[in-house]
């Protein structure tokens, strides 16, 4: 699947099943934000749902960062560093 219709599955989808589309805007100049920083890494994997079924992938979506309402909650601590 490419990622682009990963994280359209992820986000923009449920927000108009649930009636969010409001809540869902471009990222723009704002003095608070909600922002998650993925890695994209080439890796195999493979990835399990509550069934236990299986499917193999060969990317992974590593989190880097998670901001919320403008306060960084999470950051890796290699973040800052593979920046450079």
């Amino acid at each position: 699947m490419p990622i682009e219709d990963v994280f359209r599955s992820c986000t923009q989808t449920p927000a108009l099943l649930m009636g969010m589309t409001r809540e869902l805007v471009p990222l723009c100049p704002a003095p608070v934000a909600d922002i998650a920083v993925f890695k994209l890494i080439n890796q195999d994997a493979v990835f399990y749902d509550y069934l236990n079924d299986h499917v193999r992938g060969d990317r992974l979506l590593v989190p880097q960062m998670t901001i919320k309402d403008g306060i960084i909650m999470f950051r890796q601590v290699s973040f800052n560093s593979e920046m450079r």
